[in-house]
């Protein structure tokens, strides 16, 4: 939450109260099997030249 709120501050993002009914919160989360994440990460780093 705070890092939501320092974004909102900086104006880097606008925040509509209502947008997000509270029943979201609720919801599980989505199951993302490991190897999937990995690939991601692996991927998106192979991509970015400074890291």
């Amino acid at each position: 939450m705070k890092d939501r709120n320092n974004v909102t501050a900086q104006s880097k993002v606008r925040v509509d109260p209502v947008a997000i009914d509270d029943s979201f919160r609720d919801l599980p989360a989505p199951s993302v099997p490991f190897e999937v994440l990995m690939k991601a990460v692996e991927q998106e780093r192979s991509e970015d030249p400074d890291v």
